[in-house]
C-alpha cells in the first residue's frame, strides 16, 4: 500500500511547472504556495527553477507539481526590498 506522499511523488516525477511552498506562517485564507515556476533541472533532493530572470535551487519537499491542463504562464517572483519611486508624468496641457 502506498502512502499519499509516495503516490504524489510518483505522479509528479518530471513536471514541467511546480509551485513552491512559502516557509512563513500565514493566515487561513492566504495562499501557502507561489508559482507556477518552470523546472529547468531535477536532482534527487533539489530542483532548479526559473524564478523570473534568475535561476534558483529549491528543496524538492517545498515543491508541488502543477497538474492543470490549461496553458501555463510562468509566475514572476514577488518583488523584495524598497518600492521604486513613481515617476510623475509631466502635464502637457499647459497652454
Amino acid at each position: 500500500m502506498q502512502t499519499w506522499l509516495a503516490a504524489g511523488r510518483e505522479a509528479t516525477k518530471d513536471p514541467e511547472f511546480v509551485y513552491v511552498r512559502d516557509g512563513q506562517a500565514c493566515g487561513p485564507l492566504a495562499p501557502s504556495y507561489s508559482g507556477p515556476y518552470r523546472v529547468l533541472e531535477r536532482k534527487d533532493k533539489v530542483v532548479r527553477l526559473q524564478l523570473g530572470d534568475r535561476e534558483e535551487w529549491i528543496a524538492l519537499e517545498r515543491t508541488k507539481a502543477h497538474t492543470g491542463v490549461a496553458p501555463v504562464v510562468p509566475a514572476e517572483p514577488p518583488t523584495r526590498g524598497r518600492p521604486r519611486k513613481a515617476v510623475a508624468a509631466e502635464d502637457s496641457a499647459t497652454d
